[in-house]
């Protein structure tokens, strides 16, 4: 068997789809999600049952299984495209969170199926009118993901109560089965809604790839990508634009809310502690040359905390802090040292992220820039500081000492409020980690 034959043929089926959903003028309002398509990695593969779509790689993939999407009529494969499109397009890979994977995907596939034309889908497409309330209505339109995922939840405890009755009220003994498989393999919920209980799979795509495998820097770039294939789209199909465009726009241009965490583990990633072969230096030519030489150790990311020691902060809310810097330290292969501040610095100490042993040093009043000076004076180590303070300190935008301190600073303030902060400082809630 010729297997590059048999991979081009197995891709004939999805290429015929992709042309005629950019060329075909049948299909011209669909054409915007044709470039979005076109921004991902297509595989062709039988490791997915029918397709599905994620981010990972770097890159956004879709996934077709080619006996599925093969026996599709093109209206179908066409529809089935739009539809992975869209999941993409309105963030659901990155939108499940702690949800149920089960009924976020359905909650997911409600939303979005209603805008696409029915005799595009295949078999087995999920609609808000699949279910229905207890009065016979069905679920309405117009909802979003998590608004139809809380109607799922609900439906889903109501159908798990109605079952347990259900099975309490029989008498089953060990081995004997009620003619449609055991014990209550053959439950019904008494709306004729789909089980949600475990004994049926609604839809005809693969989610896998969604929710917790999304790093929080994954999601950072593919909005980058995103973004940009989404403008492009709109530059090229103008006049075929989907009725939501303006939502979809509004969902990847929104900021991503970072916490400190991820900000400090982005300020120490660049110069991640390790050793290297080399002469005298670092020297990225000599190490690709192969050319051997003594080990070194090189970059170890110095992260310096000035604690406010004033009075207003708490030694429970010090240690809370401490043990959490400590912690992403630990990931990024960092060290931490810090000083305690009021109108003047103590000594560099250590913490102990086991003992908890912080003891306060001081209690006066309030001068963080102290310490910043003591940094630049005794010309301590340091890649990033990191203050936990009140919020209630000096002009950070116009001390001297501020000004001076060239390393990026991030202010974590216990009550969420902060004077105004230079180039290079960012202000957090210590709580939003």
């Amino acid at each position: 068997m010729n297997t590059n034959n048999t991979n081009t043929n197995e891709r004939a089926s999805y290429e015929e789809a992709f042309i005629n959903m950019m060329s075909n003028p049948k299909f011209a309002k669909f054409s915007f999600y044709g470039f979005i398509i076109a921004k991902m990695q297509v595989t062709i593969t039988k490791d997915v049952p029918t397709a599905g779509v994620g981010f990972f790689d770097h890159n956004f993939q879709l996934a077709i299984n080619p006996d599925f999407f093969g026996k599709l009529p093109l209206e179908q494969r066409i529809g089935i495209l739009v539809h992975e499109a869209d999941h993409v397009i309105l963030k659901h890979i990155f939108r499940q969170g702690e949800r149920d994977q089960m009924l976020f995907n359905y909650a997911a596939d409600m939303a979005l199926n209603q805008k696409i034309p029915r005799n595009m889908l295949p078999e087995g497409a999920i609609y808000p009118d699949t279910f229905k309330f207890d009065n016979g209505k069905p679920w309405p339109n117009n909802l979003n993901a998590e608004n139809y995922y809380e109607l799922l939840v609900q439906e889903q405890e109501k159908q798990e109560q109605e079952k347990q009755e259900q099975g309490n009220g029989e008498e089953n003994c060990e081995g004997e089965g009620n003619g449609e498989g055991e014990g209550n393999g053959g439950y019904k919920p008494s709306n004729g809604n789909p089980d949600l209980t475990g004994g049926e799979k609604h839809g005809f795509d693969d989610h896998s790839k969604w929710g917790s495998e999304i790093s929080p820097e994954d999601e950072e770039y593919a909005q980058d990508i995103m973004s940009r294939a989404i403008q492009n789209a709109v530059e090229k199909t103008r006049g075929n634009l989907p009725a939501n465009i303006e939502e979809m726009i509004k969902l990847w241009k929104k900021e991503a809310k970072l916490s400190w965490k991820k900000i400090l583990k982005r300020y120490v990633a660049s110069k991640k502690g390790s050793f290297v072969s080399t002469i005298k230096k670092r020297n990225r030519r000599i190490r690709q040359l192969g050319v051997k030489g003594k080990k070194v150790a090189y970059d170890t990311p110095e992260v310096i905390t000035l604690i406010d020691v004033s009075g207003s902060v708490s030694d429970e809310e010090i240690v809370t802090g401490l043990t959490e810097i400590t912690e992403v330290c630990k990931i990024s292969n960092s060290n931490m040292k810090y000083l305690q501040v009021d109108t003047n610095p103590r000594p560099l100490q250590e913490f102990n992220p086991k003992k908890k042993d912080f003891k306060r040093l001081g209690s006066g009043g309030t001068y963080i820039a102290a310490g910043i000076k003591q940094v630049m004076d005794e010309k301590i180590p340091c890649d990033v500081v990191v203050v936990i303070t009140d919020g209630y300190i000096e002009d950070v935008s116009t001390d001297k000492y501020w000004k001076q301190f060239k390393k990026p600073v991030i202010f974590l303030t216990t009550t969420g409020e902060m004077t105004p902060v230079g180039k290079g400082q960012v202000v957090y809630n210590i709580k939003d980690a």
